[in-house]
């Protein structure tokens, strides 16, 4: 009976970890997602300086070209954002 508890507690102690890293994953993602969201509107109204910062933030790289962006290399995680269809509604997601 003792050995039975000692597993019990070890398998609760385990699923509250696993618990743990999900919501610090689903939370960081929130956060991201956010981020992606928010950027072009923090851009638009930032001065030059934080609109540099913005930039930073978001890309790799960029090449301007007659004041505008030429080329756009996303950081990784801002990729996968980009690369992801535009679904407006449950029947494209069918």
């Amino acid at each position: 009976m003792k050995k039975e508890e000692v597993d019990l507690k070890a398998q609760i102690k385990e699923i509250s970890k696993k618990t743990l890293r999900e919501d610090a994953t689903l939370e960081q993602t929130k956060k991201l997602f956010l981020k992606a969201c928010y950027a072009k509107k923090e851009f638009l109204q930032a001065t030059k300086s934080r609109q540099t910062k913005t930039l930073q933030d978001l890309l790799w790289n960029a090449t301007v070209k007659n004041q505008e962006l030429a080329k756009v290399s996303f950081k990784q995680e801002f990729q996968l954002i980009a690369d992801t269809p535009n679904l407006h509604d449950f029947n494209t997601l069918r």
